[in-house]
């Protein structure tokens, strides 16, 4: 009977202890950058979105090798089960200033003294016409 035990036991106990180290590092960070293409050219323009959970406003790092055109903004507000949440989508039109692969470097947000940064993106940008 014991050994039933310890062949059933062991396996859950193992995927338990697996689920608690991995979720720290599956936790939502309040910031993400996404762009709606990876490959253009530099007669296009590229749309960098920047989506914030938490209030703050994100800080764009130098775009080099980018023409900041403009930039907009939305906001949703959710209320489920009596909690809200709150979501802010900034979007940032670039246009790319010479060809070769590009990148855009983290975009950083600071929440109650604690920064969180998204990963780089990188676009790749072939000559254009004009």
């Amino acid at each position: 009977m014991t050994r039933i035990y310890s062949k059933i036991l062991f396996p859950i106990s193992a995927i338990f202890l697996l689920a608690l180290l991995v979720a720290p590092v599956m936790a939502q960070s309040p910031i993400a950058a996404t762009v709606d293409r990876t490959s253009l050219t530099t007669d296009d323009t590229l749309i960098l979105t920047v989506s914030v959970s938490d209030d703050g406003q994100p800080m764009l790092p130098s775009l080099k090798g980018f023409n900041l055109l403009g930039s907009g903004s939305s906001s949703q507000i959710s209320i489920i089960n009596g909690a809200m949440s709150t979501q802010m989508q900034y979007n940032y039109y670039l246009q790319p200033t010479q060809p070769g692969q590009l990148t855009i470097d983290p975009v950083s947000l600071t929440v109650n003294g604690q920064t969180h940064t998204t990963h780089p993106i990188t676009v790749q940008v072939s000559p254009g016409t004009g």
